[in-house]
């Protein structure tokens, strides 16, 4: 797991080997019921592929 902490950036993913999970939201009380987030689910292999991609070059290699 690597951790990309930065002041500028606030949406948020979790990058599996059969899903995308990504998006703003934060799970409190606001971010759940009165903040205007979203959350967006993938498991498409094409949606995963292009986010490995991404990660990849974003971060590096595991």
């Amino acid at each position: 797991m690597r951790f990309h902490i930065t002041e500028e950036l606030h949406a948020k993913s979790i990058l599996g080997d059969g899903y995308y999970l990504a998006g703003s939201m934060n799970f409190t009380y606001n971010g759940i019921t009165i903040n205007e987030e979203v959350v967006t689910y993938e498991t498409s292999p094409e949606a995963i592929a292009e986010q490995q991609l991404i990660f990849t070059n974003r971060w590096g290699g595991a």
